[in-house]
């Protein structure tokens, strides 16, 4: 029926494919090939996925404010798929971003694409823009390896105040699988 790919092999597979579905084309990165009429179709499944989850805990995603820190490869597909999605306003917060990053192509794509979608760059170093990013967000989600073993106790969150209570928080970070190492924390790892 197709073919799932994961990493490395994400970006060697658009090789093998006719066309490309949507979100595929900003990332330029597929996981999935399907055959279609003797052509073969690429798909970028991870941000559909990502936001279906989402939409799953009963949270709307149209006309929506969203803070991603973050600018890798996840982020790309999670921003992307974000303005398909009909998510109004997209907050980047990264470091460096001065320095030559793949997601300014893709912001710069989508803003063509979407005139009506707001996409800010943000460094993560100017605090008083993260803050505002961060305590504006209706979701705020986690991209970057801040968290993962070895460094389980870092955050990207410089002050937890910063948190609306009623923002939906997503941390695509999977280790340590539970907060069981937290014993004594009420501070949300984000």
């Amino acid at each position: 029926m197709g073919i799932n790919v994961t990493m490395p092999g994400k970006y060697q597979a658009l090789q093998c494919v006719d066309e490309l579905d949507q979100a595929a084309q900003y990332v330029q990165a597929i996981n999935m090939l399907i055959p279609n009429n003797g052509r073969w179709i690429g798909f970028n499944t991870d941000g559909k996925g990502f936001w279906n989850a989402v939409q799953q805990q009963d949270v709307l995603l149209k006309n929506q404010t969203v803070t991603i820190f973050g600018s890798g490869n996840t982020t790309r597909i999670i921003l992307a798929q974000a303005a398909l999605e009909g998510i109004k306003h997209i907050n980047i917060i990264a470091r460096n971003i001065y320095r030559p990053l793949a997601i300014k192509n893709i912001i710069t794509s989508l803003k063509e694409d979407f005139p009506n979608i707001i996409i800010n760059l943000i460094d993560s170093a100017v605090s008083s823009e993260v803050k505002i990013a961060v305590t504006n967000a209706d979701i705020l989600v986690q991209t970057t390896s801040v968290g993962m073993s070895p460094n389980t106790m870092q955050t990207v969150l410089e002050n937890e105040t910063w948190l609306n209570p009623n923002t939906v928080v997503c941390d695509i970070v999977y280790e340590p699988l539970n907060d069981s190492i937290y014993p004594t924390s009420t501070t949300p790892r984000l």
